[in-house]
């Protein structure tokens, strides 16, 4: 039997800004909450309070992390730096938080904040987020890089910024420690899979005909679970590469006998954001970081899991610039730039910035991964890392095995083969051999030869799967809750409708265009 909620039932939730976010004042440290912000996918789980945390947690996940000890107080992010964390510093005195725009609201009464000129034009000028690493729109905060965690000595009142070494692009493809690491990767993942599975249907994943969707959809093959109690999400209409998409996930899904979009599983009810709240959501995590809004107001009674390609550009052939490359790609953004000689200015002042801020962070910078580096600093986590949090509050988990850090050791390609899409022929030929069989969109292919370049690899340190596993296959029962339930609200669209509204209305104004071409 399906319940049905109808209008007059509707439950509306709120978005809690003081709870979401904090502010670590240097002359208020004692009252500092230690607190685990988001997600953190620890020992094949995901973990909520941090008091669930393992010693030596992992760094997947969207989250910052604060823990005040006796006298130190520690802030440290995932892997990706999702939220980003945001420092003000006058003097002796210092200011942290994970929102740029709550610490701005902190400080804007006591201190002097001043408007950076160049990040504004770049970012206005911009198709979609900022391409500055470590600068902001207010001279006087900073954002830290990906692989900053912080050290408050609470007596000192000092603060020492430590950078972690993930050891990113270090491991040669035709060495053990690369294949070791490939395949704690692979183990992790689909470990973790069939954990979900376990306990829940209210899974969705997508497959389309990119590489990158497909690298975690092989996850699924491999984690031997029943994917017709899940959702395989494959769009079917003829928008972008779309219909194409569908027709190759379809030969797939045929292949290894299962069903696209069969979603009536899920165990599925709503609540409501208010208009404010979807605001606030956007500006206090995306502002002025990301031009566009992707929250709308209906938040998931129950978790939904969602696993997708993000972040694949960072581990194939992809971003092949350099630095006057990537200034020449955006300032073509702009169609009339030549009218405005200070808007280019200010490009080539942003991304020359980033690139030397990259350099410095970075543990042995190897210039062939620049582009990557760049990628991994500012577009990655500020669109896809951005948009991860974003999604948490609608108690959507966004899940993205190829942010995985033990993925980002390896080396995309070696002497021998120069092509940096050996990585991916590599994975796909290793763990899911039939997958490469079926074509790519767009025109995408793998060289022949690296193709064979990466079997070659794969059969001198052979994949070993001694693990026993039975296939997964439950009905769902998340909270002992077993029936389907079903939403009735015409008023759904009418209220995503009134938000977006408003934020066309602050993009899209006169005002706005006059800021972007002024």
């Amino acid at each position: 039997m399906e319940n049905v909620i109808k209008n007059n039932d509707l439950q509306n939730v709120k978005f809690d800004i003081n709870s979401e976010f904090f502010v670590i004042d240097a002359n208020n440290l004692e009252k500092v909450s230690s607190k685990l912000y988001v997600f953190c996918l620890d020992n094949s789980h995901i973990v909520l309070d941090i008091k669930d945390l393992h010693k030596d947690f992992g760094n997947e996940g969207a989250y910052v992390y604060v823990k005040n000890d006796d006298n130190i107080i520690t802030v440290k992010q995932d892997f990706v730096g999702c939220y980003g964390i945001y420092i003000f510093r006058q003097d002796d005195y210092f200011a942290i938080s994970n929102s740029f725009m709550y610490l701005v609201d902190y400080l804007k009464k006591n201190y002097k904040l001043t408007f950076n000129k160049d990040y504004a034009n770049a970012f206005l000028s911009s198709n979609l987020e900022t391409f500055s690493c470590q600068e902001t729109i207010i001279n006087e905060i900073v954002v830290l890089e990906r692989n900053a965690i912080i050290k408050i000595n609470k007596a000192k009142r000092s603060m020492e910024i430590i950078h972690k070494n993930y050891q990113e692009n270090s491991l040669e493809p035709d060495s053990k420690e690369f294949f070791a690491s490939l395949d704690m990767w692979y183990f992790k993942w689909t470990k973790f899979i069939r954990n979900l599975k376990k306990k829940t249907n209210n899974v969705m994943v997508d497959l389309t005909g990119g590489f990158d969707s497909r690298i975690t959809f092989l996850l699924f093959l491999g984690a031997n679970i029943n994917l017709d109690e899940i959702f395989i999400n494959s769009i079917n209409d003829n928008l972008y590469t779309h219909k194409k998409d569908y027709e190759i996930a379809s030969k797939i899904a045929n292949h290894y006998n299962f069903k696209l979009n069969q979603g009536n599983k899920f165990i599925t009810s709503k609540s409501y954001y208010k208009k404010q709240d979807c605001i606030n959501i956007f500006a206090y995590l995306k502002m002025p970081f990301h031009k566009q809004m992707y929250v709308n107001v209906e938040k998931n009674n129950f978790p939904m899991y969602s696993f997708n390609g993000f972040g694949g550009e960072a581990i194939r052939s992809y971003w092949n610039y350099g630095i006057n490359g990537l200034i020449k790609k955006e300032s073509n953004l702009c169609y009339s730039m030549k009218k405005y000689p200070k808007i280019l200015k200010s490009i080539k002042k942003i991304i020359k910035r980033a690139s030397r801020s990259i350099r410095n962070s970075y543990f042995n910078f190897d210039d062939d991964y620049f582009d990557i580096c760049y990628f991994r600093e500012t577009s990655n986590r500020t669109h896809f890392g951005k948009a991860t949090l974003e999604w948490f509050y609608l108690n959507n988990f966004c899940l993205s095995p190829i942010f995985d850090s033990n993925l980002h050791k390896l080396k995309l390609s070696d002497r021998n083969c120069k092509d940096k899409n050996l990585l991916i022929a590599i994975i796909f030929t290793r763990y899911i051999k039939d997958i490469i069989k079926f074509e790519f969109n767009d025109g995408k292919y793998i060289d022949p030869k690296t193709i064979k370049y990466a079997q070659y690899l794969n059969n001198k340190y052979p994949f070993i799967d001694n693990q026993n596993k039975e296939m997964v296959s439950k009905s769902n029962n998340i909270n002992d809750v077993s029936e389907t339930m079903k939403e009735e609200n015409t008023d759904i669209e009418q209220k995503n409708n009134e938000v977006m509204d408003y934020f066309n209305s602050v993009f899209l104004s006169e005002k706005s265009k006059y800021l972007n071409n002024s």
